[in-house]
């Protein structure tokens, strides 16, 4: 079984924004490019009492059941951390807001600091009539572990988590290291092809996990 974030969060993984599941014009893959799934986060609810509501289907999880997990941002100024100053991602859509992990705030207090294992899976996506699946999403983090005891993965089921595919989402950083060497607050880009596991099958979920 893998190991998450076993010396958690002095790793800082903040910011994090998933665009949308596109099936882009890249050469040598079927299809023309057209979305067929987006999510831009457009999550702000005043009636709720956290200001916020998922759609219906995403679904959280705290593996470890410290009342930690994945929530929506606003565009707004909050800055994460004395330590990694990582601002809110000013993605494409900012002005939606973010959906946000905010690790290193969790365990700005805390000694010693507490793993942290978080999910969110997106609702059921319908690929049944695509023969090419790409996932593209707009991502800013900072990462502040010097070993490898973390993971940052991507899941993709099509039989309810019987069996799933792993994707490292992690953009092989090291210490102190942001995903293409962006700045903070600047979206870098994740895209992968997951077609020869969600092409064509109409019950694709995905789950992002640090």
């Amino acid at each position: 079984m893998r190991k998450l974030f076993t010396l958690a969060i002095v790793l800082c993984l903040i910011s994090q924004a998933f665009a949308q599941v596109t099936k882009p014009a890249t050469p040598g893959l079927k299809g023309n490019g057209q979305v067929f799934y987006r999510e831009t986060f457009g999550w702000a609810d005043p009636t709720d009492p956290r200001g916020w509501k998922a759609p219906e289907g995403f679904r959280f999880k705290d593996t470890t059941d410290i009342g930690f997990n994945w929530h929506w941002w606003g565009n707004d100024s909050l800055v994460d951390s004395k330590y990694t100053r990582e601002p809110p991602l000013r993605s494409t859509t900012a002005e939606n807001g973010n959906l946000c992990l905010f690790l290193s705030k969790y365990n700005e207090f805390n000694d010693p600091r507490i793993d942290v294992n978080n999910s969110i899976i997106f609702p059921v996506i319908d690929c049944s009539s695509h023969g090419t699946v790409v996932v593209t999403y707009e991502t800013s983090f900072m990462c502040y572990e010097d070993n490898n005891t973390w993971e940052m993965l991507m899941e993709v089921s099509v039989d309810n988590w019987l069996h799933s595919a792993q994707f490292d989402v992690s953009f092989g950083v090291n210490h102190k290291g942001r995903p293409d060497k962006t700045t903070a607050g600047i979206p870098a880009i994740f895209r992968a092809n997951i077609s020869d596991v969600a092409a064509g099958q109409p019950n694709v979920q995905i789950k992002f996990t640090w």
